[in-house]
């Protein structure tokens, strides 16, 4: 909890800076409640289009009324490191690291209707920024 949070009453609020950093310098917000059957709870993978799908599946699970991320490459089994993840009850961002080649890249899931979600990636290959935009669809629960 940020400093001074609690003691202005605000139990339940906390402030939330780059990817799910706590802050005190930045806007303070309600923290979403989240349960067991949310929307994004289940395991996702990106929908087939004409650049081809990703093989990494995502799972999101809730831990202590909080979403969790992980996610695996399944052309390989390797793990991806998951880190700095946030829900404000829109949105779910998170940052990941493919610990072969230590490619980073942050993330930001929105739903966009029943089981289906915007999935923005962006990541920087040398010198050059990317962000990509990706529909995604739930494929099963956790």
């Amino acid at each position: 909890m940020v400093s001074g949070v609690k003691e202005a009453g605000l139990d339940g609020y906390y402030a939330q800076g780059p990817w799910g950093q706590e802050n005190s310098e930045v806007a303070i917000m309600q923290r979403a409640p989240v349960t067991s059957n949310h929307p994004l709870a289940g395991r996702l993978v990106e929908e087939e289009n004409p650049a081809g799908a990703t093989t990494v599946v995502y799972t999101i699970t809730t831990e202590d009324d909080r979403l969790s991320v992980s996610g695996v490459d399944q052309s390989d089994g390797v793990a991806l490191a998951v880190s700095k993840t946030s829900f404000d009850g829109e949105k779910l961002t998170f940052v990941t690291r493919f610990p072969p080649t230590n490619h980073v890249a942050s993330h930001r899931f929105v739903l966009i209707g029943e089981g289906r979600a915007k999935h923005e990636v962006s990541y920087t290959d040398g010198d050059q920024k990317y962000t990509v935009n990706e529909v995604w669809k739930k494929v099963g629960e956790y």
